[in-house]
């Protein structure tokens, strides 16, 4: 085998890597999901996580409620979890398909007892001051 055919076969399988590179790209595109987080009264909820589950995809709401994330997100159901300190866990299910921009805007109620945010740290040893 000569070395000019070599090359010619190595050239060949750079050239199909890179269209299957380009085709799971294309197949996981740059999706938007924006929306809007609120509490009681229909006010805005600052600084709420905001994440698509199973992926690194995730942002945090701002002064006014409002949130924007931008990701590779596969195509298909996805499910967006909102959380923080004082308010019930949510989600929301969002179908990914041929658009690039989503709205997704949810309302938390909540959480009195909270314990799911409590940490309680402490030791059984007193301490006495002389």
């Amino acid at each position: 085998m000569s070395k000019t055919h070599v090359s010619q076969k190595a050239a060949k399988m750079f050239v199909l890597l890179f269209f299957m590179q380009l085709c799971c790209l294309a197949s996981m595109a740059q999706v938007t999901i924006s929306g809007k987080v609120t509490g009681k009264g229909g006010t805005g909820i600052p600084d709420i996580t905001v994440q698509v589950r199973n992926t690194a995809v995730g942002t945090i709401s701002d002064a006014n409620g409002n949130y924007t994330l931008s990701g590779n997100i596969p195509a298909g159901s996805q499910v967006i979890d909102f959380s923080g300190v004082g308010f019930k866990k949510t989600e929301k299910a969002v179908t990914v398909g041929q658009n690039k921009s989503y709205s997704v805007d949810v309302d938390l109620s909540s959480d009195v007892m909270g314990l799911e945010e409590v940490v309680v740290t402490g030791t059984s040893i007193g301490t006495t001051k002389k």
